[in-house]
């Protein structure tokens, strides 16, 4: 081969091999960048908060979908800190907050627990509100993911160059999760 031919060939292969880097190290800031969750929203409230706000919320009355943020933010503070009894770090209340803004709206609720950078490609894992469906979106392809009755799943392994979504549904609605945005939907305005 001539020497033009193979430096074309070396410059397409280094830029496919630092886009591909690219994209992992971007999955692993976004996932650090929201900070680490210690308390994982869905498990957490259904196994601690259900017993007196019931399943996904269930007891909560009318006016609790009407809270401003703040409010609401407060009051996922005031709740995980007293009686819950847990030491939540910020990212744990804003975690809380969101699933508690998708249960006000009863809207399904994705979060990302782990990004997992493996030789063969990437894996996430996380939660969702149980009884949703769970698609994630890679390239062309939608590959349903099978969520338990607590709400945990685990996706395929895809490649890393391929750009990710996923989307949660239930009866009603449906929403869509871009892992290098956010770790999960519903967000404070």
């Amino acid at each position: 081969m001539n020497q033009k031919i193979m430096k074309m060939i070396f410059l397409s292969a280094s830029l496919a091999v630092g886009f591909i880097i690219f994209t992992a190290q971007r999955n692993i800031e976004v996932y650090q960048s929201e900070g680490e969750v210690q308390y994982p929203p869905v498990s957490t409230f259904e196994s601690g908060c259900a017993r007196c706000h019931g399943p996904q919320g269930s007891f909560y009355g009318a006016s609790f979908g009407k809270l401003p943020d703040a409010k609401l933010k407060k009051f996922v503070k005031d709740m995980m800190k007293g009686p819950a009894g847990l030491k939540p770090t910020p990212s744990d209340i804003d975690a809380m907050t969101a699933y508690n803004q998708a249960i006000a709206a009863q809207k399904p609720f994705v979060f990302i627990a782990d990004i997992d950078t493996l030789k063969t490609g990437v894996q996430f894992s996380g939660e969702c509100m149980p009884g949703n469906r769970l698609l994630m979106i890679a390239g062309k392809d939608s590959l349903k993911i099978q969520v338990d009755q607590e709400g945990k799943w685990q996706s395929q392994v895809v490649k890393q160059s391929q750009r990710i979504t996923f989307r949660a549904g239930n009866e009603n609605d449906t929403v869509m999760l871009d892992p290098y945005e956010s770790k999960w939907t519903h967000t404070l305005e």
